[in-house]
């Protein structure tokens, strides 16, 4: 799509031809997890993207991903490399901030129309998703490196506006009982 000063360009990753027919100044690569390892013969589709910028100097690459199986990652060597920034949310009872992690979800595998809390590692105090969500609104990335180059975020799902925790438990249940009976691709 060409427009005044530019255009856009929007390619799969599976196709060689496409990747390295034009220079590219901004490079905007989704679900790099789901990239397959090779462009047909000719290599990683995200390298062969990258190679396209080396006529800019002030080029940018934006690299965005759901991590799949963590030993072949690539969005998770990448944040890796990072800056690695954490989403921290402040804890509705004490104010302390803090990433959203699995472990502090609370909930009754066996009966989800009960309330889902979330434990504070600090005060330990429970509070629905409401608290936590609307707490969410004063929340800020914290990084883990700061002397790195490369910015690199994490956002949980459970901060996300677009899916409640219910959903969130739902699914990790179905998956969970998916891989206990060997379909591990959930």
């Amino acid at each position: 799509k060409n427009f005044p000063g530019g255009h856009v360009t929007i390619v799969g990753a599976n196709s060689p031809a496409s990747l390295a027919s034009r220079p590219i100044k901004v490079l905007l690569a989704d679900e790099v997890d789901r990239y397959p390892a090779s462009a047909g013969t000719e290599g990683d589709p995200l390298l062969l993207g990258q190679k396209r910028q080396t006529t800019f100097w002030d080029k940018k690459t934006v690299i965005v991903s759901t991590p799949t199986l963590k030993a072949s990652s690539r969005i998770t060597t990448e944040f890796e490399a990072s800056s690695k920034e954490e989403w921290n949310v402040p804890c509705p009872c004490c104010g302390h901030y803090q990433p959203f992690v699995w472990e502090r979800l609370v909930f009754d595998s066996e009966d989800t129309t009960k309330p889902i809390m979330y434990k504070c590692e600090r005060c330990g105090e429970l509070s629905g998703e409401y608290d936590w969500k609307k707490a969410a609104q004063r929340g800020h990335f914290v990084a883990e490196n700061d002397n790195v180059e490369v910015r690199g975020f994490h956002l949980n799902t459970l901060a996300s506006n677009f899916c409640s925790w219910k959903e969130v438990v739902d699914k990790f249940l179905v998956a969970n009982e998916l891989s206990k009976q060997g379909d591990h691709e959930k």
